[in-house]
């Protein structure tokens, strides 16, 4: 939560359960929150998207309303232009598998 403050986050949303069922009220909430010409930020992509297809099914999402999307951990960032095609690139799904495998939760 400190690294998201110091991002200059106005706001923070943190779903307090594991995610591994589609109830996440939070995210919810966070994407209801969010307007056109805002950036999401989160602090690593597996704290976002519960899947790879979930990850890149939402920040496709962001995209066409206009949202920009931060991870952290990854520096990856959609608001720049050397960030906007890397959603999906081999690199953030190799960044993105280690993470499964540490959680032990199916992808």
């Amino acid at each position: 939560m400190d690294a998201l403050t110091a991002t200059g986050c106005r706001r923070i949303f943190a779903d307090k359960k594991s995610g591994k069922d589609d109830l996440r009220p939070e995210l919810k909430a966070c994407h209801a929150f969010l307007q056109r010409g805002d950036t999401l930020v989160v602090p690593a992509l597996d704290r976002y998207g519960r899947s790879l297809k979930d990850l890149v099914n939402m920040v496709g999402e962001l995209r066409q309303r206009e949202i920009g999307f931060s991870s952290l951990h990854e520096r990856l960032d959609t608001t720049t232009p050397g960030g906007r095609p890397t959603v999906a690139t081999p690199e953030i799904i190799r960044a993105a598998i280690p993470a499964q495998a540490e959680t032990g939760s199916e992808r």
